[in-house]
């Protein structure tokens, strides 16, 4: 994908992966290793990692999950929901959900890590 430099771009000093949110990835890989094998494992690691360098530049670049909270989200191998925030320089990871789940449950899991 190729993103030219324009207003989305920011100085993010810091990605931060909340724990939940690294418990999140690490059920997620085991699943994906167990069931589909280390190949897939591996190709959702890339991804996360390309997804963390870009919103290391165009943190805005994304849409918003809940804009009154300032969460975003960007789906990520297929049906994997990352959910983040910009504070500041700082990008915080809230949550890595299965996006097929219904909506109302995806809120109630961001709303509470977020201690809404």
């Amino acid at each position: 994908m190729k993103i030219s430099k324009g207003s989305m771009a920011s100085k993010i000093e810091q990605v931060i992966i909340a724990p939940p949110a690294a418990e999140d990835l690490d059920k997620l890989v085991g699943y994906l290793k167990a069931e589909w094998g280390i190949a897939v494992a591996v190709t959702l690691l890339n991804k996360f990692e390309d997804f963390i360098e870009i919103i290391r530049i165009y943190p805005t670049l994304f849409p918003y999950f809940n804009k009154s909270k300032k969460l975003r989200k960007h789906t990520i191998y297929k049906r994997n929901m990352v959910i983040f925030r910009v504070i500041k320089s700082t990008v915080e990871i809230v949550a890595i959900i299965n996006a097929n789940q219904r909506l109302a449950k995806i809120k109630k899991t961001v709303n509470k890590r977020l201690d809404i």
